[in-house]
């Protein structure tokens, strides 16, 4: 990644390094107030959320600040295609052996019933899955 900075009192030479693995880096810029940017992500690497404990991508700091940003990897976070789950609830008293967890995968589309899997609750300590349908 890319760490430019641009100091008020020179515009127009911007001071450069490029981050360590680990993502370390250190800018020599002198006094002033300075405008830090970061450009070029790693591959599948993206900005998070600016919040009280990370700021955006471009950020206007005094000379001397200590300036991280945290990125994320969404790919890291959750498979391609999950499995998202619905709770079924059934109608009046019920029995202990009806189903009561549906699952499917987030990309089903429509009524297709061989995507979906229906988990059997018989009692809290044990739980059977039974496959609905052809997939």
């Amino acid at each position: 990644m890319v760490v430019t900075a641009y100091n008020s009192n020179a515009p127009t030479v911007p001071i450069t390094t490029t981050t360590s693995a680990t993502g370390a880096y250190t800018l020599v810029t002198g006094i002033g107030s300075l405008r830090v940017e970061f450009t070029d992500f790693p591959a599948g690497y993206f900005e998070t959320q600016a919040g009280t404990d990370n700021g955006t991508a471009v950020r206007l700091v005094a000379a001397g600040s200590t300036v991280n940003l945290g990125l994320n990897r969404p790919a890291e976070y959750c498979q391609p295609n999950p499995p998202v789950v619905i709770p079924c609830f059934p109608n009046g008293l019920g029995s202990p052996t009806e189903n009561v967890i549906a699952t499917a995968p987030y990309s089903a589309a429509g009524n297709n019933p061989g995507l979906k899997t229906m988990l059997n609750s018989p009692s809290p300590a044990s739980s059977a899955s039974v496959t609905v349908g052809s997939g």
